[in-house]
């Protein structure tokens, strides 16, 4: 990407970078740390014309969590957690992911998206 003076880098990190959650040592500080990379990142390579972004998901059904969310209070205390009432489906990520990559967001670097339903917004 350096070589060739133009790329697009989106890092996954998660809400565990911001907010505290039960159970999330180490998750939430190796996430933190790819908010940092990702900002390290972009300071770094823009004069090389590459940016790097990042999309900071919160429960969105995946092979990962599948087992838990099977549990019908751990899901449903979840859901009350977001601000939207629903977990996110999968589909939802693939928008911020192709704004990041695509011309319009040139001028975008460094940037860390939550992806969460406002539960970031909101709190725990």
């Amino acid at each position: 990407m350096v070589k060739q003076q133009y790329g697009r880098i989106v890092n996954v990190a998660s809400v565990a970078s911001e907010l505290t959650l039960a159970y999330g040592t180490p998750y939430g500080p190796s996430k933190a740390g790819v908010v940092h990379l990702t900002r390290q990142m972009a300071n770094e390579w823009a004069q090389h014309g590459v940016t790097v972004n990042a999309i900071s998901p919160w429960f969105f059904k995946t092979s990962l969590n599948e087992r838990a969310l099977e549990n019908e209070e751990f899901r449903t205390g979840l859901e009350r957690r977001t601000p939207m009432g629903r977990l996110g489906q999968l589909d939802e990520l693939v928008a911020p992911v192709v704004f990041f990559c695509s011309d319009g967001a040139g001028y975008v670097t460094g940037q860390n998206l939550f992806v969460d339903g406002g539960t970031t917004h909101f709190g725990m």
